[in-house]
């Protein structure tokens, strides 16, 4: 259920930052501006990166100004992120640059030759630089969120205090029975979390019914259920505990994985004052994310010719 991001990386960026890193001293083998995003031109190498990697998560059949749109709204938080360091003025140093060339070395020579690691570039969507250029804006963007939530700059307030009101007024809590997908027996799954929704809206112990038939080992024998803010969690799941009173049953909802019954529980003083540094860490990353998409919602974009006929050409 939870993203697949750390606290620190709530962005979309982060599906781009987990591919294998690479080369370095090295320019664009492309340099042909695909689109400027304030002032600053991206190239052909950068954008067929972070188009590639978004086409390959929807599909080959998959609408192409659905995937450039989705490619653009990464290039923007990439953007954001050079754009508020530049503001606050955080920079890679040379500890940092010596840290990636070493990672560079190290992964290269993992590979049986020169051709072998070219090659999985390709296949990534990648290009010596650009591989460079996601290591180091990685890299910025871990000491932006660093420098944004310390003490010391004082951007963020995340005292004690300040995260205890904020969790009674942006922290939802939740449990749910899972019910996991079977392409084979997908309406006899969609049945059972119907049935166990209709026996939990007549009064039946959902916490039992969770530990009976969930199966998700993360929601059965726990009473806890989940704490979450906003940005945490799959939007879809989020939207649906968001939709419920405290107390409050929903009917099924699903995903790719599978069904959902959702009960939406209430926010625990308690637990917060015993957990507040873990509940610390998902506010500033709240924030801080908030604080990129602002920034990226006042970026001004040009597209050149070659960003309409992209997809054409890059077959």
């Amino acid at each position: 259920m939870k993203k697949n991001r750390s606290s620190a990386l709530l962005l979309a960026i982060v599906m781009l930052l987990t591919a294998i890193l690479a080369g370095c001293g090295v320019s664009p083998e492309d340099k042909r501006t695909v689109l400027t995003i304030d002032g600053k031109d991206i190239n052909y190498d950068e954008y067929s990166y972070v188009y590639g990697s978004t086409l390959s998560g929807f599909g080959d059949d998959a609408d192409p100004e659905k995937v450039k749109n989705e490619a653009l709204d990464t290039l923007k938080n990439m953007y954001a992120i050079y754009g508020l360091a530049e503001k606050y003025e955080v920079k890679l140093n040379d500890s940092d640059n010596d840290k990636v060339k070493d990672y560079i070395k190290s992964y290269k020579d993992s590979f049986e030759s020169e051709e072998k690691y070219l090659e999985y570039l390709k296949k990534s969507h990648m290009t010596e630089w650009s591989f460079k250029r996601i290591l180091e804006l990685n890299m910025l963007w871990e000491k932006l969120y660093n420098h944004i939530t310390s003490e010391v700059s004082g951007i963020i307030l995340a005292d004690d205090n300040t995260v205890l009101a904020d969790s009674e007024k942006n922290f939802y809590r939740a449990t749910y029975i899972f019910i996991e997908a079977d392409a084979k027996n997908d309406a006899e799954d969609k049945a059972l979390a119907e049935s166990l929704a209709e026996r939990a809206a007549s009064g039946e112990d959902f916490f039992a019914l969770v530990n009976e038939y969930g199966e998700d080992p993360n929601m059965t024998n726990n009473t806890d259920g989940r704490y979450f803010t906003s940005g945490e969690l799959l939007e879809f799941f989020e939207e649906a505990v968001k939709s419920l009173e405290v107390g409050e049953i929903s009917g099924v909802t699903a995903d790719d994985l599978g069904y959902y019954v959702i009960k939406r529980l209430p926010i625990e003083r308690e637990y917060v004052l015993e957990n507040i540094n873990t509940l610390r860490e998902s506010y500033m990353a709240r924030l801080c994310n908030e604080m990129v998409e602002e920034y990226q919602n006042n970026m001004e974009v040009t597209f050149t010719e070659l960003y309409h006929s992209f997809a054409s050409d890059a077959e």
